[in-house]
């Protein structure tokens, strides 16, 4: 009889039922309480039951992420050569590495670049780079006699000054709405030295005698190209004070 009341012509309708529920929309068109066949307006989309994350919010999520990446790099080299920590320090920065040639393609391949992005990129770069170095040239990768991973305070205080100054220029005339933006040359300087870090703490695990060969010149390339990266920017910046000038 209950049924019945229910499905009757002239019965009332039964209870509202929410179609949503906890974020999920649900299909409800197979369902009338006449009875008769739902309309084309009761079909809900259904899509938002993945609840994927914004595509917005992704490259910057991966360039955050880089951070406590690089943070773990330097917990595990800076104790020197270490046959596990180092290691461990090897896959954080590669992971570290890998979200930054992510972050700027999906960003860039989706529409989504955005001036926090532009932010937070060069500054977690920086950040993985600088720290990297510093920890390298430091006293836990040095013997008595020599560098052990090729790098010297000298190098690391030329890394350090042109990343300061290319910030500092950044900074001042993107401020007077020049356009200051990265240059091909710095890419090129980022994607070297991302490759020749690791690799000097990878030579130093598994073949002690090429390093002691090999990881100086490696380190006085990058040394080099990134002061040259730096002067690259210097003509930059002068044209760019030429149109503040203007």
């Amino acid at each position: 009889k209950h049924e019945s009341h229910w499905l009757g012509a002239s019965g009332p309708a039964p209870p509202r039922v929410d179609e949503k529920f906890h974020g999920a929309t649900w299909d409800c068109s197979g369902y009338s309480p006449r009875g008769h066949a739902s309309t084309a307006e009761h079909r809900v989309d259904v899509s938002s039951t993945l609840m994927l994350p914004p595509r917005k919010s992704i490259p910057n999520a991966l360039t955050v992420a880089r951070l406590p990446l690089a943070a773990a790099t330097f917990g595990c080299w800076a104790v020197g050569p270490h046959p596990i920590l180092s290691w461990l320090g090897l896959v954080a920065f590669l992971l570290a590495a890998l979200t930054d040639a992510l972050d700027g393609h999906l960003a860039r391949r989706w529409g989504v670049e955005s001036l926090m992005g532009r932010i937070l990129d060069p500054f977690a770069d920086k950040v993985l780079i600088l720290g990297s170095v510093v920890i390298l040239a430091g006293p836990g990768w040095h013997s008595a006699a020599e560098s052990i991973s090729g790098w010297t305070p000298i190098m690391a205080v030329l890394v350090l000054a042109r990343e300061l100054f290319v910030t500092s220029a950044r900074a001042i005339l993107e401020a007077e709405g020049v356009d200051y933006r990265a240059r091909a040359i710095g890419k090129w300087k980022m994607v070297l030295q991302s490759a020749c870090l690791p690799a000097v703490v990878l030579l130093v695990q598994v073949a002690p005698d090429v390093a002691a060969t090999c990881a100086a010149p490696m380190a006085w390339v990058v040394t080099i190209v990134t002061v040259l990266s730096g002067l690259d920017y210097v003509g930059a910046m002068r044209s760019g004070l030429r149109e503040v000038k203007a």
